[in-house]
Order: structure tokens, then C-alpha cells, then sequence
């Protein structure tokens, strides 16, 4: 299994992964088709787990998909007792990287801002080793070229400082709050049933590694 050390090889494999999966859902279904969030959980270097959201959670509004993103959160860290989580979701960036607080970049992209690009945000959550939680973001604005091809553009990386350039994210907060809670494993009961409950709301789930037992982990 490949290993990844760091926080930048972590966000640069997500991002690699997210631009192979536009482009596929691009060809697939056309031009404004949206990749679902998707969540990767790490154990320490290795991946353990992925989860992406289905196709009837990502047609309704963020805060109705609130409820299903906590839950994801929560079984990654009690059951795969993952250590870190990299979210991947569409989003909007802007050049004016200062104003981006008091603009909403939906709007301006709509009314054909220039200023305004579409972009996929890939989000490393964690703990550092003074147990501080940190968010650090890789934003990659992407267009659209002849017939469905994707063009990308700009790669902007911001290591510890995603509140400084982007709005505050619930989904961001919640992840990192699902990572305080203890990783205590589970019995094989139990992680069925946990699984089964999220499958049943759409959630795909790719298991890289299988979940620790209660009893085989030691909290962060």
C-alpha cells in the first residue's frame, strides 16, 4: 500500500483523484456536472477509507446534507479510527483573494465575473502534534474547453491558513470536531450496522484497509 507522509502529498493525491473524476463525470453527463463531496480517511500515512456522497444527497441543498456529512465524519473516526479526513468538493475561488469574506462567489460567478473561477477544493482536517486542529486547502479553478473538456488552471495551496481565504466552512468544523471524539474500534456487529445505515443513504464506501476491533486503537 502507497504511503504518504505529509499533508501536501495527502491533499496533492486527493486533487489528482478529484481532476480524473470531473473530467469522468464531465463526459458522462456534461458540462455543470458537480463531483460528490467526497471524504478520504487517513490512518497516519495510509489511506483507509473513502466515502463519496450519492447522486439524491448531492440534489439537495448543503444544509440538508449536513446531517449525512456528520455521520460520515463520525463513523471514519469510531469505526476506521482515521487520524485525519481530506474533503473534496466543487467551490469558487476568487483572484482577490482578500475580499472573498464579504463576496458570495456563486453569485458573482453567475453574473460572469472574471474575477470569479469554478474550482475544486480539496481540504486536509487534522490535529498536529500539540494536538491544534489545522485545515489546509488546494484549490484547483478549472473552465471548460471545446466539446467537454476540462482546462485547468491555477493550483493555489494554503498550508494553516484556510480561514484567511475562504468563508467558514460548517462542513470543515464538523469534520474536525468528529476527529476529537475518541477511536475506540468497534465489534464486528456494529461496524456492519454502521456501514448499512449510510449505504442505505446513498454513501459509497471503499475500504482500503479494514477497521480495528474495539480495543485495538489508542486515541490520538
Amino acid at each position: 500500500m502507497d504511503s504518504y507522509d505529509d499533508i501536501y502529498s495527502k491533499v496533492a493525491l486527493a486533487l489528482t483523484s478529484a481532476q480524473v473524476a470531473k473530467q469522468g463525470v464531465v463526459d458522462d453527463a456534461g458540462i455543470g456536472e458537480d463531483i460528490p463531496f467526497t471524504f478520504m480517511g487517513w490512518d497516519g500515512p495510509r489511506l483507509a477509507v473513502l466515502m463519496s456522497l450519492g447522486p439524491e444527497t448531492m440534489s439537495k441543498p448543503v444544509l440538508e446534507r449536513m446531517p449525512l456529512v456528520a455521520a460520515v465524519s463520525e463513523i471514519m473516526r469510531k469505526v476506521y479510527c482515521v487520524d485525519s479526513i481530506t474533503f473534496v468538493a466543487e467551490g469558487y475561488i476568487s483572484k482577490s483573494v482578500l475580499n472573498v469574506r464579504w463576496r458570495d462567489l456563486r453569485k458573482d460567478f453567475a453574473n460572469n465575473d472574471k474575477d470569479v473561477s469554478e474550482c475544486i477544493n480539496v481540504v486536509q482536517i487534522g490535529f498536529d502534534s500539540f494536538g491544534h486542529p489545522y485545515a489546509s486547502l488546494m484549490a484547483a479553478a478549472y473552465s471548460y474547453g471545446k466539446g467537454r473538456e476540462v482546462t485547468w488552471n491555477s493550483v493555489n495551496y494554503y498550508e494553516h491558513g484556510v480561514g484567511k481565504v475562504m468563508k467558514d466552512s460548517p462542513i470543515v468544523a464538523m469534520i474536525a470536531l468528529a476527529l476529537k471524539d475518541e477511536a475506540i474500534g468497534v465489534e464486528p456487529e456494529q461496524y456492519m450496522a454502521a456501514l448499512d445505515a449510510i449505504s442505505g443513504d446513498g454513501v459509497q464506501i471503499h475500504e482500503f484497509q479494514e477497521p480495528p476491533l474495539l480495543g485495538e486503537t489508542d486515541d490520538l
